[in-house]
């Protein structure tokens, strides 16, 4: 073997290769192409998309928050498992490699993106890789990104982003994830979290706040704290000797601390799912007053930040949110809101780093989520009047409509001659007597019997304009463009992907109590509804 190449790190690289490739193409990616495909279809409970238990409207509290715990546990269980061996098997890899950083914090950052966006894992699941990141010596900007840039910059996310949700809210989230990872990480770390950003390129066995001996997790945490680069001894073979030992002990020392906070995670998550109502958000949240939007705003997004949401669960359940007539701005800061942060990663940074860098980046992603909403709201009439303008231009240019001929038919009887017909089928109220026995005498009138009037009533006839005795033809054929019937509106992505499926509610009834039946045609896409009617 050159003495070039340490044997160990082509055998760490290769194992961390082999169980990433093994996760993307046996789990992650193909679950988040059938999110992509499924869409706001995909099946929901809570903050679960894998359900084990399930929560009927009877349920009591005490079941759905069991249910949702199980759930969310089962549907974490794979991208967990993948975090925790993932951030092992990184541990393992930086501690035999001397220089993991760049001088420039901005780099660094940069360098966490390229390490977080491939993994494709919730911020809950990239929560042990994070840790595996710090305590192989990376620079904080790089753990950081890492951590945030895994479930935001995914280009299966960012594509599910474009596909099911307007551009505008699928834009303001991008954008701002990419100033959260490449622009407010850095600067953060240099001017507030100085002391842990210095600390994180020195021996973090003796600098981690995880390695000090509260408890038994700690004990165990000091005790497997990693160590500090060793030159390699011996061949190929006691390369793989090394490897062995030493992930073992990574992988012990990431599970003791990050497997019993999932639980703790999981409790958490399921009070939030079990509470939430988010039907209910269209009619509670104002939509009036800028003060009271902002205070309702940074109320979502403090519970959207704690809940602990399986990756894509976001972008979902966002679509669904704006398909119930959520208002934008609301719409978009829980987008950004439940994909960045979670108390799972709260607890990981508090516990590995510092309560200050914890509270640093959970009010960074607030900050961020209520910006991403107020950009959506004054960006939403922009896109709007965008596809109005060009959904008219297309219809501008769209070829006229060609009717089919109408085939001969025979004459009609002239209505003139049908009047004697239509007149005497008219009802006419009559009085007749009737005579009811009773058993009550008090309300008896002469030997139990009483005489009372029923009146045959006219049944309800809707009001029909006269017919004219000289007309020529009861009916005249005419285009659904001239009473409203316009294919004008916003149309957004998803529509012009697949119109089919979102063509908008249709529905009849009598609307105006008038006799004649409606016909109510919606626009999925916020234009007013059409009636068709007297």
């Amino acid at each position: 073997m050159s003495k070039k190449w340490d044997s160990r790190l082509i055998i760490s690289g290769f194992a961390l290769m082999a169980l990433a490739v093994f996760f993307w193409t046996q789990s992650r990616y193909p679950a988040l192409n059938e999110k992509a495909l499924m869409g706001g279809d995909t099946p929901m409970s809570g903050l679960s998309f894998d359900i084990v238990l399930d929560i009927f409207p009877n349920s009591p509290i005490w079941w759905e928050i069991i249910a949702n715990i199980a759930n969310w546990i089962f549907t974490n269980l794979k991208g967990m498992t993948f975090g925790v061996l993932f951030g092992a098997a990184m541990l393992t890899l930086l501690s035999v490699i001397k220089k993991k950083s760049f001088e420039n914090g901005f780099a660094n950052a940069a360098l966490g993106a390229v390490i977080g966006a491939p993994l494709g894992v919730c911020v809950n699941c990239a929560a042990p890789i994070a840790l595996g990141l710090h305590m192989g010596r990376m620079r904080l900007e790089t753990t950081l990104s890492a951590l945030i840039a895994s479930p935001t910059l995914n280009v299966i996310v960012v594509t599910m982003s474009f596909s099911l949700l307007p551009f505008h809210v699928a834009g303001a989230k991008l954008l701002l994830s990419l100033v959260m990872v490449l622009l407010v990480v850095p600067l953060l770390c240099k001017y507030w979290l100085k002391e842990e950003t210095a600390a994180s390129g020195n021996n973090m066995a003796a600098l981690s706040k995880v390695t000090e001996a509260k408890g038994l997790s700690g004990w165990i945490a000091k005790a497997l704290a990693p160590r500090e680069y060793e030159q390699h001894q011996g061949g190929f073979f006691n390369a793989l000797g090394w490897y062995a030992k030493v992930f073992g002990r990574n992988l012990f020392y990431i599970a003791i601390i990050t497997v019993p906070m999932m639980f703790v995670a999981a409790i958490l998550g399921a009070l939030v799912a079990s509470w939430a109502d988010t039907d209910a958000l269209r009619h509670l949240l104002p939509r009036t007053g800028v003060i009271k939007i902002i205070l309702a705003m940074a109320l979502l997004v403090a519970v959207a930040t704690f809940a602990p949401a399986p990756i894509a669960l976001d972008i979902i359940l966002t679509a669904v949110l704006l398909g119930i007539g959520l208002d934008t701005e609301y719409a978009t800061a829980i987008l950004i809101a439940l994909g960045m942060f979670s108390i799972y990663a709260f607890i990981i940074l508090w516990r590995a780093i510092s309560l200050k860098t914890a509270l640093t980046i959970w009010v960074a992603t607030m900050m961020l989520a209520m910006t991403g909403g107020v950009m959506a709201k004054v960006t939403a009439k922009y896109e709007k009047a965008f596809y109005a303008q060009r959904a008219e231009q297309y219809l501008a240019t769209a070829p006229a409509m060609i009717f089919p001929e109408i085939p001969d038919l025979p004459e009609a009887l002239d209505l003139a001659a049908l009047q004697p017909a239509i007149k005497a089928q008219t009802l006419v109220a009559e009085d007749i007597a009737a005579s009811i026995s009773s058993a009550d005498s008090d309300t008896d009138t002469g030997n139990g019997i009483s005489t009372i009037t029923i009146s045959k009533s006219q049944p309800f006839l809707p009001k029909q304009s006269p017919i004219k005795a000289d007309a020529s033809a009861a009916f005249t054929r005419i285009s659904g463009q001239k009473i409203g019937l316009m294919e004008l509106g916003v149309n957004h992505p998803l529509r012009e992907f697949a119109p089919s499926i979102i063509q908008g509610g249709i529905a009849e009834g009598d609307i105006h109590g008038d006799g004649w039946i409606d016909v109510i045609v919606r626009r999925p896409t916020g234009a007013n509804p059409h009636i068709i009617g007297e």
